[in-house]
């Protein structure tokens, strides 16, 4: 697999991935990432194909998507464990 693109966002990382006729498209907000896979056809042939796809609205509905993960993530986490922030120990 190797990086083919990028595309630019304020508030994400939006790598574009090429590996036997397959395009990945990885979306990263902090420790939350979600991956797309594409298959390589006839629409979908290079990484401009790809930025036309993921254009402002998917983008969007994307970030949504991650900032509702993140929160699942701290929510289950909390359930499990308690508060993660427990302060800093204390110091002599």
């Amino acid at each position: 697999m190797r990086i083919v693109g990028d595309i630019s966002h304020p508030h994400l990382k939006i790598t574009i991935f090429k590996n036997d006729g397959l395009f990945s498209v990885k979306c990263e907000s902090g420790m939350i990432e979600q991956f797309f896979k594409l298959r390589d056809d006839v629409r979908l042939q290079s990484p401009e194909d790809i930025k036309k796809m993921f254009d402002a609205d998917f983008i969007k509905k994307i970030e949504e998507s991650l900032k509702n993960l993140q929160k699942e993530r701290e929510s289950a986490y909390f359930r499990h464990f308690g508060l993660a922030d427990e302060g800093f120990p204390e110091l002599i």
